[in-house]
């Protein structure tokens, strides 16, 4: 089905800046940003899981995004596994980049009712000083290679066992997927992030456009 939603008081405060890439030759340069926008925020201890229970009310309809999340792990890597990650995830080569550029990957560990939609998330690696970059690209070993549809993709859910979508509010179209769900009841993903050279990450922030998130706080 199809509806036409109008936008909350509060969407105009809460569209984070996007991040910035300048083409450089064949090479592209990474910029952090810094989110303007204020939101609820559940927060994780170090290394600790933090369960999440977001219910909101617009235009008369309920929005609920629900889970149990642990940061298993923030590390940096090396350009070559950045590089064979993204072949997996995509279709296109992986970007050229320059030496003031590192690559990281953050796993998360994810616990959920199959039920509860998750899709439409954003996924940011946070420094000390609020500086983020978004992800790149995700990869799951729940993933189901015979279900991934090339043209969908849910950054929080394994590909080919997606949850149900649920209506957006800040979509004008609005879909739900029959039951039951593909998505398994506990699941892993890993985030590859491209920063500039120097970041040093201290969170993992999930986010659904809404006026909520959750931010994994890393003990490293």
């Amino acid at each position: 089905m199809s509806q036409r939603k109008s936008k909350p008081w509060w969407w105009a405060a809460t569209v984070p800046a996007i991040a910035t890439m300048i083409a450089a030759s064949s090479s592209i340069m990474v910029h952090a940003y810094r989110p303007l926008s204020v939101y609820s925020a559940e927060r994780s201890a170090p290394n600790k899981p933090v369960t999440f229970d977001f219910r909101y009310n617009i235009d008369n309809e309920q929005y609920h995004r629900a889970a149990t999340v642990k940061l298993d792990s923030i590390s940096q890597i090396e350009r070559s596994e950045f590089d064979e990650g993204h072949q997996k995830a995509l279709t296109w080569d992986p970007p050229e980049l320059n030496e003031n550029t590192e690559t990281f990957k953050a796993t998360v560990l994810w616990q959920a009712n199959p039920e509860t939609p998750l899709d439409g998330c954003h996924v940011r690696l946070s420094n000390a000083e609020g500086l983020e970059h978004p992800v790149s690209f995700a990869l799951s070993p729940q993933e189901r290679a015979d279900e991934i549809d090339l043209y969908s993709f849910s950054t929080c859910e394994p590909k080919g066992a997606f949850g149900p979508t649920a209506i957006d509010p800040f979509d004008l179209k609005s879909h739900i997927l029959p039951e039951p769900s593909p998505r398994p009841n506990e699941w892993e993903m890993t985030f590859y992030f491209m920063t500039n050279k120097g970041f040093q990450p201290k969170e993992l922030v999930i986010t659904w456009n809404g006026p909520y998130e959750v931010r994994l706080v890393s003990d490293s």
